[in-house]
């Protein structure tokens, strides 16, 4: 069973941005192979970065590798000195956004309609379609 986690970032335009459970993982490894790649562009060692950062160097590899969360404070910091835009990395464009939004209004009005057994079916079905 999924979870809704809402979280609130300020430095972006949208003011709340919905994670199922379980993708944190997924972001964080999307957000630290974008700081590590930026890094390595730049040709700078984790030590040579975490320092200019304010960081430790075993915290930015963490954070490199997804096994860490990063606060916005530190991300922000981090994007500023690397020049990053992590706003791409997180959240969809808002056509993507809109678009999405609009089918899933529509399955939502449609789901709430149905009854117990029809959605354990079409869970199913959806499982499947994902793979």
């Amino acid at each position: 069973m999924f979870v809704d986690t809402i979280i609130y970032l300020p430095i972006f335009d949208y003011s709340v941005i919905k994670f199922k459970t379980g993708h944190w993982m997924e972001l964080r490894k999307k957000i630290g192979k974008k700081i590590r790649c930026a890094r390595e562009e730049r040709k700078m060692t984790q030590e040579q970065f975490s320092e200019k950062a304010g960081v430790d160097v075993s915290y930015l590899s963490y954070v490199e590798n997804g096994k860490r969360n990063v606060s916005i404070d530190v991300l922000e910091r981090i994007s500023n000195l690397l020049d990053l835009n992590l706003e791409d990395s997180i959240l969809p464009s808002e056509e993507v956004q809109t678009e999405h939004s609009q089918y899933l209004f529509e399955i939502t009005n449609l789901l709430k309609t149905m009854d117990k057994e029809t959605l354990k079916a079409l869970h199913k079905v959806l499982r499947d379609l994902k793979g």
